[in-house]
């Protein structure tokens, strides 16, 4: 993983540019969207939510932008996901919109990304109550999908609640998160710690 961030890190000015020529093309929806969804874990890792934020949510409600449902649903949770540290009511607006979007797409992966997300934003936004119903979904799915990736995610998202409401189990769940992340060679999140957001 940090070969590659290395690699995207020296290629910084060449995805802007290709970033502002899809912005400006008027059939560029679909490769703005690709690009951001392709970009979402080396911008979270770099700490550049703004960045991302900044290229998807103005695309996301640009005409012809659910062309490719699946596409338009994974920008949507990964925007959601960018905006909490930049504005906590954006991110509510985009992880209920990406949740609501999940459901009626029947797409449970992208299910489970916007449940842990818009879990660990209610969080933020100190009403844990609302977020923990969410988490606990969203890990309850991701355990019967067997996917370490999205149940470290999800089990992230349900911690931060968890841990307030109900802390006599997060002794169990924070120690379900270490094992995913470390037999999925996540070395982002393994190697950062109390990081799972």
């Amino acid at each position: 993983q940090g070969t590659w961030l290395a690699s995207l890190d020296t290629e910084q000015a060449n995805m802007r540019r290709a970033a502002e020529h899809a912005a400006g093309d008027p059939d560029g929806i679909p490769q703005l969207l690709r690009f951001g969804v392709a970009l979402h874990a080396y911008w979270m890792a770099r700490s550049r939510a703004e960045e991302e934020l900044g290229l998807l949510a103005p695309v996301l409600e640009r005409p012809g932008a659910r062309t490719d449902p699946r596409l338009f649903g994974a920008a949507l949770a990964h925007a959601a996901l960018a905006a909490r540290p930049v504005d906590l009511a954006t991110a509510l607006q985009l992880g209920n919109r990406a949740v609501e979007f999940a459901r009626q797409l029947h797409d449970d992966r992208l299910l489970i990304e916007s449940l842990a997300t818009l879990g660990g934003t209610y969080y933020f936004a100190g009403e844990a109550d609302r977020g923990l119903p969410l988490g606990e979904e969203s890990v309850e799915r991701a355990r019967r999908l067997g996917d370490d990736v999205l149940l470290a995610a999800s089990l992230a998202g349900y911690l931060l609640c968890s841990d307030l409401i109900e802390p006599t189990r997060s002794e169990q769940l924070f120690a379900e998160a270490i094992a995913c992340t470390e037999r999925s060679g996540d070395q982002r999140r393994s190697r950062t710690p109390g990081r799972f957001d």
